[in-house]
């Protein structure tokens, strides 16, 4: 599990990017990234939420939770046919590993119960335990998170009333949320900097604006976090700024 995880993907820039280019592949128009302090080792969480397709129990168990399925390869583009999918490995999900001590993941299909995941990557790291015998807790009950007045749309309506590049396509009532907790690495201001040049590259460039074309990308990407740090502790971060992020010229 290191070496998929920990060892496989080269940095933790690169494993967000990862998640983010899952939340394509499942045809979300938004990904907000919140980041909540203390963004130190040990501390602080990061939260990817999209409003994708979700994925169903089923989903859940036999392709999130199988490693390197053939599930791309079969399906070369997006459920909705307009998107070639930017995952194809099998292994993307093991990026969470790489950035967090545990990931926890709520996320629904539309007239799907909603489903809630929980791993302690450390439980893989312990003694000398096969994959398939650690135990993952995972569970399905009725929608809390995303549903009508749940806490994804409170998210999705922010970026609307905030950004006019907002999609106004954005629904609540499914997508996935993925909240990294315990982070393996500070995130300083040098490390967000080059995380929004990365997440850049995944957007197309916004129309010319001598053609008066409205600016509406069908996916967006935002992050919002604290704008100054000056040191490490949590008194020390200013309020929370939401940056959009653009296309690399």
């Amino acid at each position: 599990m290191s070496t998929l995880g920990e060892e496989l993907i080269s940095n933790e820039r690169v494993a967000l990017t990862e998640l983010v280019k899952n939340a394509y592949d499942a045809d979300a128009s938004l990904v907000l990234i919140r980041f909540s302090p203390p963004l130190e080792a040990g501390a602080g969480s990061i939260e990817v939420w999209d409003d994708g397709h979700g994925m169903s129990p089923d989903t859940v168990r036999g392709t999130w939770m199988e490693i390197a399925t053939s599930h791309r390869h079969r399906q070369p583009r997006s459920e909705s046919g307009r998107r070639r999918v930017l995952g194809a490995k099998g292994i993307g999900r093991f990026a969470a590993a790489r950035l967090a001590h545990v990931t926890a993941i709520t996320t629904r299909r539309v007239g799907e119960p909603e489903v809630t995941l929980r791993i302690d990557w450390g439980n893989f790291t312990e003694g000398d335990a096969y994959l398939d015998e650690v135990p993952i807790s995972w569970s399905t009950a009725a929608p809390s998170v995303f549903r009508e007045d749940g806490e994804a749309e409170q998210h999705f309506s922010e970026i609307a009333r905030e950004f006019t590049t907002a999609s106004t396509d954005a629904r609540s009532d499914h997508g996935t949320v993925v909240r990294l907790e315990g982070l393996r690495m500070e995130w300083g201001q040098e490390a967000v900097e080059s995380l929004k040049r990365s997440l850049s590259r995944l957007l197309p460039p916004p129309p010319p604006a001598e053609l008066s074309v409205p600016h509406q990308p069908e996916f967006a990407i935002y992050v919002d976090i604290p704008t100054v740090r000056c040191a490490i502790s949590p008194a020390s971060w200013r309020p929370a700024r939401r940056w959009p992020i653009r296309a690399t010229a």
